[in-house]
């Protein structure tokens, strides 16, 4: 029988080599283990929560995702990719000796992540997870990497998307008020370059 930190490692190197073999192969590094990584520091800040159920959820967030075979895909799994999700890292947990519990609350993780009006995150797990996926654009080049995802679209195109990406990120870390200020000097850099992008083009 596997201890929790050998099923956490498991877990790891499953979900890296999907990524590997899915058109969001530079995903691993720039979002799912940022993901990790800022779970880890919210989980300082809440440390109330359970580790165990906090970081394989993050390691698992976003399974539905790497259904897409191409680039073009992307987009199409996008919509419901927390509900589909959430039933993968379901059966992926399967093969493990976990507490039925445990299981449950990792599946209300994934499912709740994208923090939608009808899977409004509710448990401590559940918001950490929730705000660790959005904490994570703040933590890398998240937003410098849209032309690899829409090469065609022009820089001004660029700039209005990620003001809005931005915007809607800036409101979903409030799901936990400490977030916010452990990504506020990002933040508010990022919207004055974007800002400063703007206001030079309508001069």
């Amino acid at each position: 029988m596997l201890n929790y930190s050998q099923i956490e490692q498991e877990i790891k190197s499953k979900v890296l080599e999907m990524a590997k073999e899915s058109p969001l192969d530079w995903f691993i590094d720039f979002h799912l283990k940022e993901v990790v990584l800022a779970a880890e520091d919210l989980l300082k800040e809440y440390p109330e929560a359970s580790r165990e159920v906090v970081i394989l959820a993050s390691w698992l967030h976003d399974l539905g995702h790497l259904r897409a075979k191409t680039l073009e895909e992307v987009d199409l799994v996008k919509p419901d990719h927390h509900i589909v999700g959430a039933k993968m890292a379901e059966d992926e947990l399967a093969h493990y000796n976990l507490a039925p519990e445990i299981l449950e609350k990792i599946k209300k993780c994934v499912l709740r992540h994208r923090a939608r009006p009808d899977y409004q995150p509710e448990t401590i797990e559940e918001k950490i997870v929730a705000v660790a996926d959005t904490l994570s654009h703040f933590h890398s080049i998240f937003y410098l990497v849209y032309f690899k995802v829409y090469p065609t679209e022009t820089l001004k195109e660029f700039v209005v998307k990620q003001k809005e990406k931005l915007d809607r990120d800036w409101r979903d870390l409030a799901i936990l008020p400490k977030a916010q200020d452990l990504a506020r000097n990002r933040y508010e850099t990022i919207f004055q370059m974007l800002e400063d992008f703007t206001k030079g083009q309508n001069e």
